[in-house]
């Protein structure tokens, strides 16, 4: 997890968490943009703003105060007054962009697992003529759709505001196809429509780009307004294989983008709690969990790929401002405000959660009440 000044690494043990970061090899002492794993086994890889570490600490490394010489196997330095503002990694090879002269840089890492030794090499760069806001670096679609992407591609958003699709392959990197945002369309009191957060949605028939903007919307190309805050897109690790069903969608609440059954894009709430941040991961028995950060607090989570949220809506007239739900009878309290006259007064209401049905009025300034039902 990764703070202001600050990155912590935790290894699970038992359903605990322990903070292993002063023997993980990496520098918890800065931020960090980006973290992940080589598929070469062990081998793990922080990307900050000064450069990248390649470590590949194990279990007992890290659980007991005897390395063995240390976990770090390679770091990657930027020269003086260079930093690194964005950065995606996949199949081996990290796309960075540095916060001086638009620059989008490709670089290769290089392990050998038996001698436990890893090198980072500088491939290519190009200069872009606006300063990148997002970058994505797309893994390989389902089969069947592998036409889409028959050449290394990445994806980056500019503060233009612009979508850009970059060949990995060329000398030096070049721009397949440049999308435009800048229509009358995406001008709004809030400023311009710029991309914040890339991935790619995959199924067995269709591959859709997500863009997620500045302003809460989503565009496919189609736009879909979703919550009141800034976006992000989170992955699934099945992205990987062959059904990369879904990805997380922060915007107020964390939402589920999927796929309906008539192949039209679909969006399903997953809780109402607002996650700041969210992260896929695997456990040893290839179980897929995501990480979802709410204030203070750190949850590991597991997403039911045929449950869905069912939700029911009560008008009560008034705000409310309490709420309560009854554990002997059931029943749920709602407490309101409402206006008599000049003055304001509460008001309770008993509700059924089944038939959600108001059984109750209760008004307190009038010590009486009224009956709705006599489920009561």
């Amino acid at each position: 997890s990764s703070f202001v000044d600050a990155t912590r690494v935790s290894h699970m043990r038992n359903g605990e968490l322990e903070d292993i970061g002063e023997m993980s090899g990496f520098d918890t002492q800065t931020s960090t943009i980006v973290a992940g794993t080589l598929d070469t086994g062990g081998f793990l890889v922080q990307i900050h703003r000064a450069g990248i570490i390649i470590a590949r600490p194990t279990v007992d490394d890290c659980t007991s105060s005897q390395g063995r010489g240390g976990p770090e196997v390679a770091r990657w330095t930027l020269p003086q007054g260079y930093g690194i503002t964005l950065a995606a990694m996949a199949n081996e090879r990290v796309v960075l962009s540095l916060a001086r002269g638009n620059v989008v840089v490709l670089l290769k890492i290089l392990s050998d697992e038996e001698t436990r030794t890893a090198s980072i090499v500088e491939i290519r760069r190009v200069n872009l003529d606006s300063e990148p806001s997002c970058i994505y670096y797309p893994v390989q679609p389902p089969r069947g759709q592998r036409d889409l992407l028959h050449r290394p591609v990445c994806i980056v958003g500019t503060y233009k505001p612009a979508i850009l699709v970059l060949a990995l392959d060329a000398e030096p990197l070049a721009t397949l196809h440049e999308e435009s945002l800048s229509s009358s369309s995406s001008l709004s009191a809030e400023g311009l429509n710029i991309p914040q957060s890339l991935q790619m949605l995959a199924s067995p028939s269709q591959v859709l780009l997500l863009a997620a903007s500045s302003r809460p919307t989503l565009s496919a190309p189609h736009v879909y307004n979703m919550g009141n805050v800034p976006m992000q897109l989170i992955p699934n690790l099945d992205a990987r294989g062959d059904d990369a069903a879904h990805v997380i969608a922060l915007s107020d609440r964390p939402w589920k983008i999927h796929f309906g059954r008539n192949g039209a894009l679909d969006a399903s709430p997953i809780s109402f709690d607002q996650v700041s941040h969210a992260a896929p991961f695997r456990n040893d028995r290839d179980e897929e969990f995501y990480m979802f950060v709410t204030d203070r607090a750190l949850h590991l989570a597991r997403l039911d790929r045929e449950k869905k949220n069912n939700v029911r809506a009560h008008r009560v007239t008034e705000t409310p401002r309490r709420i309560l739900h009854d554990k002997v009878t059931g029943r749920i309290l709602v407490a309101t405000v409402i206006k008599r006259g000049a003055a304001t007064d509460s008001e309770i209401q008993v509700l059924d959660p089944d038939s959600w049905v108001s059984v109750l009025q209760f008004l307190p300034w009038r010590r009486n009440y009224e009956l709705f039902n006599e489920a009561s």
